[in-house]
C-alpha cells in the first residue's frame, strides 16, 4: 500500500461512542490507511475494496497496543457497525464498511503538491495583474493632475500687457494656436478648473516653452517676384557671355 494519498474521515466520528478510546481510534485510522482502495488480487482470492488482511498480533504491533486492547477496539469498531472480521487458519480479513477513498480522489501528495504550486503561480499572477491595474490607475490619475505641456511658469510675457488671440495668430499661426486651445481644454477638464482662467496667457507660454513655429509666417517669407527677377537676371548673364 502506498504512503501517498490521502484517506476518508467522516465528520460524525465524533459522535461515536468510542471516539474518546485511544486505542479504538487508533486502529479505526490503521484499518482505512492501510485497506485496499480497489480490487485486487492477493495470495489466490480476491480482495475488495474496503478491506485489509492482517492478524490481531501484526496489527497491535502496528497500532503499538496489546493484543487485547486490539481486541477490545475491533469489538468497539464492530459495536457499530464500523466493519466486519472474517477470520481464516492464517489471517483475518477486515472490511470497512463505511467506505474508503476510491482510485479516482486518492490523489499523491506530488500531484497535491502540483496543486498548489499552481495555485500559488495562479495567486501571484492575479496579484501581478491587480498591481499592473493599480499602477496604470496611478499613472492616469497623475497625468491628468499635471498640465499636457510645460507648467506656465516662463516670464517672456509681460502679464501686466497680456497678449490677444489675434496676436497669438499672428505669432504662432491659427493653427497651431487652435491646437493647443484644444489641449487646454482637455487639461482644464482633467483638472476640475471652471471660472476664470487666463486661457491666452497660459497658451502663449506653452507655445514658447514648446518652440512652436508659424509655418505660415514662414511660407509667407517666400518672395515669388524676387525669386522670378533673379532667375530672369541668370539666364541673361548666360546669353550675354
Amino acid at each position: 500500500m502506498s504512503s501517498k494519498g490521502f484517506i476518508k474521515i467522516p465528520r460524525d466520528i465524533t459522535n461515536k461512542p468510542w471516539y474518546g478510546h485511544e486505542g479504538t481510534l487508533r486502529v479505526y485510522l490503521e484499518l482505512h490507511i492501510n485497506a485496499a482502495w480497489k480490487d485486487f488480487e492477493y495470495n489466490g482470492r480476491t480482495l475488495k475494496k474496503g478491506q485489509f488482511i492482517t492478524s490481531i498480533g501484526k496489527l497491535a504491533a502496528r497500532c503499538q497496543l496489546s493484543v487485547q486492547q486490539t481486541r477490545t477496539a475491533l469489538s468497539h469498531l464492530k459495536s457499530t457497525n464500523e466493519i466486519t472480521i472474517e477470520t481464516t487458519s492464517k489471517f483475518s480479513i477486515i472490511t470497512i464498511l463505511d467506505g474508503v477513498s476510491d482510485d479516482e480522489t486518492d490523489k499523491p501528495v506530488d500531484d497535491l503538491a502540483n496543486l498548489l504550486a499552481n495555485t500559488r503561480d495562479n495567486n501571484r499572477n492575479r496579484k501581478g495583474e491587480k498591481e499592473d491595474k493599480t499602477e496604470i490607475k496611478e499613472k492616469e490619475k497623475e497625468e491628468a493632475a499635471s498640465p499636457l505641456s510645460p507648467s506656465p511658469s516662463f516670464n517672456s510675457f509681460d502679464s501686466s500687457n497680456p497678449l490677444t488671440r489675434d496676436e497669438l495668430i499672428t505669432r504662432y499661426g491659427i493653427d497651431n494656436v487652435t491646437r493647443y486651445e484644444s489641449k487646454l481644454a482637455e487639461w482644464k477638464s482633467k483638472k476640475g478648473i471652471t471660472g476664470n482662467f487666463d486661457d491666452i496667457s497660459t497658451i502663449a507660454k506653452w507655445l514658447e516653452a514648446d518652440n512652436v513655429q508659424n509655418n505660415a509666417q514662414n511660407r509667407s517669407s517666400f518672395n515669388m517676384d524676387k525669386q522670378m527677377e533673379r532667375i530672369l537676371n541668370f539666364y541673361r548673364g548666360s546669353k550675354a557671355q
